[in-house]
């Protein structure tokens, strides 16, 4: 799979907090589906940023954002847990998925005009975390699919396009 930018920013990989998306990065530049990938994309400046915008070759488009560390969901709150203890967490990551994903099918429809629907499927990988209950549960109402340890592969990402009810290439 082709990576933009070509290799991990070298000032990133040092910081703890961006581990998982270099674990993630490396495993989507060694995979040999077809397609591309940009890390760090963003519609414009007035967006969130989203880890990865990724095309998969005749699956379609996923809009991959990635959340290193222990999350847990609370009574609705998010929570990162760390050594020091457990800190909130402001923003959900599922609505930052669900949010790449608008924001990414947006952008497509307004660079390109497709003569279709430029389906774009957002994904939340929790890479350091084993399965959670109430993290799945809210994710499935809210339509956004998740990957858990061990690391998410460009495989798992294609079988989720796979398993869509809606693929336009």
């Amino acid at each position: 799979m082709r990576m933009y930018p070509r290799e991990f920013p070298p000032k990133r990989r040092r910081k703890p907090q961006r581990r998982a998306e270099m674990r993630i990065f490396t495993a989507l530049a060694s995979s040999p589906i077809g397609g591309f990938a940009y890390y760090e994309w963003r519609r414009d400046f007035d967006y969130g940023e989203l880890d990865f915008a990724i095309w998969v070759e005749g699956l379609g488009r996923v809009a991959l954002q990635v959340k290193g560390g222990i999350y847990r969901l609370q009574d609705g709150e998010w929570e990162l847990h760390t050594r020091d203890g457990p800190l909130h967490v402001a923003s959900s990551p599922i609505d930052e998925a669900w949010l790449g994903a608008l924001d990414l099918h947006d952008d497509i429809a307004d660079r390109l005009a497709p003569a279709y629907d430029p389906f774009v499927v957002p994904i939340l990988a929790f890479p350091d975390m084993d399965p959670d209950e109430a993290i799945t549960k809210l994710a499935r109402r809210k339509r956004v699919n998740l990957l858990w340890r061990p690391d998410p592969t460009t495989e798992a990402i294609a079988e989720i396009l796979r398993s869509q009810p809606v693929r336009k290439p």
